[in-house]
C-alpha cells in the first residue's frame, strides 16, 4: 500500500514501518480522489482536495510526515487493489498514529451531546462501517 508523502503531496509505497496518520470521513458526491490523480496538477482544483490538504497540514502539526486517505492511497481500481483495500482497512487504521476525523455536516457551535445536535446525526456515523 502507499502513503501520501505531506511534503511532495505524491505517493510512497512503503515496505518499511512509519509513522503516519490517518483520515476518517465520508466523501460527497463528486469530490472523492482517486489513487490515479494524486500528484497530478488537476487534482488541487477539485472540492474534495480540501480533506487532503486540512489532513496533511494536522499531519504536519503533529509531527508526521504521511498520511493514509482511503481512495487516495489505495488503488480500487484492480480486483487486488480493492480486495486489498477491504482486507487491510483496519489495520491501516489501528497501526495509525493519530485519526483525524471530518465531518463536514456537524455544527461546531452545537453541544454534540445534545440528543437533536447534528453531531449525534452526522452521514459518517452511517457509512458502511466505522471504526
Amino acid at each position: 500500500m502507499y502513503l501520501l508523502n505531506i511534503n511532495t503531496q505524491q505517493l510512497e509505497d512503503i515496505h518499511e514501518r512509519r509513522p503516519y496518520a490517518i483520515l476518517s470521513h465520508a466523501w460527497r458526491v463528486g469530490e472523492t480522489v482517486h489513487f490515479q490523480e494524486i500528484g497530478t496538477e488537476s487534482v488541487r482544483i477539485q472540492s474534495g482536495y480540501e480533506k487532503v490538504d486540512m489532513c496533511c497540514e494536522l499531519a504536519r502539526q503533529d509531527g508526521l510526515d504521511y498520511v493514509w486517505i482511503d481512495t487516495c492511497c489505495a488503488d480500487a481500481n484492480t480486483s487486488a487493489g480493492q480486495t486489498e483495500t477491504a482486507i487491510s482497512t483496519y489495520a491501516w487504521f489501528q497501526q495509525a498514529q493519530v485519526c483525524y476525523t471530518y465531518l463536514d455536516d456537524v455544527d461546531s457551535s452545537e453541544d454534540p451531546r445534545e440528543g437533536h445536535s447534528t453531531f449525534r446525526r452526522s452521514r459518517w456515523f452511517k457509512r458502511t462501517w466505522t471504526i
